[in-house]
């Protein structure tokens, strides 16, 4: 079995590979800068809007933000 998890390392990259602040991401996807802040470092969920918003801003697809755990019926392998 295949499970997909969202990476939120992959958007700080995203971000950085781009030069722009958390400040000035949140203000391109239209968010403020404390809520990205949380969502960035995994403490809150950024939401679908939010996401493709990401993608957008990076000319990233969003399944770009995920991460693929393949799992067999005992254990999972990252």
């Amino acid at each position: 079995m295949t499970i997909y998890k969202f990476d939120f390392h992959k958007v700080v990259g995203a971000r950085n590979e781009l030069g722009l602040t958390q400040a000035e991401m949140a203000n391109k996807i239209g968010i403020n800068r404390n809520s990205y802040s949380l969502k960035e470092r995994g403490k809150r969920s950024f939401g679908s809007t939010e996401l493709a918003n990401i993608a957008n801003v990076t000319k990233k697809p969003v399944e770009y933000f995920f991460s693929k755990i393949v799992t067999d019926s005992k254990r999972i392998v990252a």
